[in-house]
């Protein structure tokens, strides 16, 4: 039983839907699949009851962040394209994992591994991932790290993906021990130094119709920070019930 934790905006769900289905769904279709949400935009609840429906989901939220606190005492990043905005992905994919375990709880589930994606992104090649599930590896798409490591989509066990979703709680102590001003993909690469890091190839794009903006940084390499990321996989998962 798979456990898929979405975080932010769902308005151009349906167009990316049929790659979802395609490259994501039918990797997965030997196990039972429980999808999650949490967003925050209210104008997106004209078609949460299809969201629902096509995922799978469990349970949702809508729920508002209020950047303001954070945009008065959290600097942006110096040189990288940055935006509070992206806040909304961490603060979500916090609160659909807690959606996760309140559920998995009432109703006696053990999820054998768990994944946190977008709605609002074209997955163009199939999801292929082997490998163990301990409680200190993560998978991680090898694209898109944009000077820092992928926050679009990551892999784990629960006690691993617990860890990874939890980012949010630990922004201002990033920003106070790294002395280095806010960026998404940075402050991810920071907080998961001390994890396992398998990349593997899984081509997506971002729907253009999202609201938010493509940062277009990217070929800053990962070697110049500490972390042990391990080397792309050939065919990197899923076998089995």
């Amino acid at each position: 039983m798979i456990a898929l934790i979405f975080s932010g905006r769902i308005k151009s769900f349906e167009k990316c839907y049929s790659q979802f289905k395609k490259n994501i769904l039918e990797p997965l279709k030997n196990h039972e699949i429980h999808s999650f949400l949490s967003h925050n935009s209210k104008n997106e609840l004209s078609n949460i009851d299809d969201f629902k429906e096509k995922y799978n989901v469990k349970a949702f939220e809508n729920c508002e962040l209020d950047l303001a606190p954070y945009k008065s005492v959290l600097p942006l990043h110096r040189f990288f394209t940055s935006s509070y905005g992206t806040l909304y992905l961490h603060y979500h994919k916090l609160r659909a994992f807690n959606l996760m375990t309140t559920y998995a709880k009432e109703k006696n589930i053990k999820y054998d591994f768990i994944i946190h994606l977008r709605a609002d992104v074209f997955y163009e090649s199939p999801l292929a991932v082997h490998g163990n599930f301990d409680d200190n590896t993560l998978y991680i798409p090898s694209q898109n790290d944009n000077a820092g490591l992928n926050d679009q989509f990551a892999l784990g066990n629960y006690k691993s993906m617990k860890y990874y979703c939890s980012l949010f709680n630990h922004i201002m102590n990033l920003c106070a021990n790294t002395k280095v001003g806010y960026h998404s993909e940075t402050y991810n690469l920071f907080y998961l130094l001390k994890c396992n890091i398998v990349r593997f190839t899984l081509k997506t794009s971002l729907s253009p119709d999202r609201y938010d903006k493509i940062n277009t940084i990217t070929n800053v390499a990962n070697d110049k920070v500490s972390v042990n990321i391990k080397s792309p996989l050939q065919q990197p998962f899923v076998n089995g019930k």
